[in-house]
């Protein structure tokens, strides 16, 4: 879902974040994005905690931070945009870094 998101707002974000380093109000509104986007992951998590598929050790507010930074629009530039990774490559990285990070292995 990163990926999608990202992927088609690319050029608008570079232009957003750029006038946002000179804006109060857009950083502002930035800062409220990123609280709605933070708090828009709970319920999946939620779902793996109740499941009990978490990683072994990991708390709930660890695993939304995690997943938070991991699915941040700065990830997503700075290795597809900046580095010049395939939308592809960033999505699969992305998907087996959650897995890994988050869940509990099977064997």
């Amino acid at each position: 879902m990163a990926r999608s998101i990202y992927e088609g707002e690319e050029k608008e974000l570079s232009l957003l974040r750029g006038a946002a380093s000179f804006s109060p109000v857009l950083k502002k509104l930035e800062a409220e994005f990123e609280a709605r986007r933070y708090e828009m992951q709970s319920a999946r998590l939620e779902l793996l905690f109740e499941l009990k598929r978490q990683r072994p050790g990991l708390s709930l507010e660890r695993a939304r931070d995690l997943m938070w930074m991991f699915t941040s629009r700065d990830c997503y530039r700075m290795l597809v945009v900046d580095k010049h990774w395939s939308p592809e490559e960033y999505e699969k990285w992305l998907a087996d870094l959650l897995l890994r990070e988050l869940t509990a292995s099977d064997g």
